[in-house]
């Protein structure tokens, strides 16, 4: 027989219902066998979250926490210590339920788990377990062991997490510079056509044409300007070749300085010369 409680004002105890299983704690199995036949959390369209007040290996009470969502059930600390506490126990369970049936752990799952471990730590109380249940399987953070070193396990999620962020980051800018490096090239091919043509004087000769005055290096290019674009394609070829280097470190500042000049170019509609030359130096390519 276990016992069904909910939490009254004053705060007290009151007995809600109770319901014919066995109320000892034989292990995750056991508290899954009683989240899906008691509570149907097997067969639920939404997360339901499920407290056990543990006294040794008999539970002393369970708490239904709230059904939609999990999340902020889990991280409401202190309604789970404030039941617990009124159990007059130490050791806990919580358990809840994944309606897509996939039952590995999110990385949420993950931080509230360490946020209820820490929380433990100051309350002087101890996680058992957290399992996760599906219709026919279960996660048990205890014993996949992850409970005694979830800490490092979240940190590591967060920094590998951070490190595919800045990937990421890394090839969307290599992109943008390759379209840069399209726009160079076409520049030059025009610039080279326009100090090629020529007109013919009053005599009939053919003569080669001053460059024509073009748009000056704010707004285009031209007027001179080959032996420019040609600087700018080189160090362009610099910089695609640092970032594809993974040995090269590059820091989300220096990704979104880059993405911020660019992104002036695209307002004004020009790319300046020293574009080029400023992602060397925020790469710090330049001594």
């Amino acid at each position: 027989m276990i016992t069904c409680y909910e939490l009254m004002q004053g705060p007290e105890l009151v007995v809600t219902r109770t319901y014919d299983c066995s109320a000892e704690f034989a292990g995750p199995e056991n508290v899954a066998a009683v989240c899906r036949e008691v509570f149907n959390m097997g067969e639920l369209a939404e997360e339901k979250v499920i407290l056990f007040a543990l006294s040794g290996k008999r539970i002393m009470g369970v708490f239904e926490l709230s059904k939609g969502n999990a999340d902020s059930s889990l991280t409401d600390v202190q309604s789970i210590f404030t039941r617990i506490f009124l159990c007059g126990v130490k050791h806990f369970i919580i358990a809840h339920n994944h309606p897509s049936q996939n039952c590995l752990p999110s990385r949420q799952d993950f931080k509230v788990t360490m946020k209820l471990k820490q929380a433990c730590g100051v309350m002087d109380c101890i996680l058992v377990d957290h399992i996760i249940v599906t219709r026919d399987k279960l996660y048990s953070f205890y014993e996949k062991g992850i409970l005694e070193d979830i800490e490092n396990i979240v940190e590591s999620e967060t920094q590998t997490k951070g490190e595919e962020s800045v990937l990421r980051k890394r090839e969307e800018m290599l992109c943008r510079i390759q379209k840069m490096i399209y726009y160079f090239t076409g520049e030059m091919d025009v610039c080279v056509g326009q100090n090629k043509k020529s007109r013919r004087d009053e005599t009939g000769t053919q003569k080669e044409d001053s460059v024509e005055p073009g748009l000056s290096a704010s707004t285009g290019f031209c007027k001179s300007s080959w032996k420019e674009l040609k600087g700018c394609l080189n160090d362009l070829d610099d910089v695609m070749n640092f970032l594809k280097d993974g040995q090269n470190q590059v820091q989300d500042w220096q990704i979104a300085g880059m993405n911020a000049m660019l992104d002036k170019c695209a307002r004004g509609r020009a790319v300046p010369y020293e574009v080029s030359t400023a992602f060397k130096g925020l790469l710090r390519m330049y001594g």
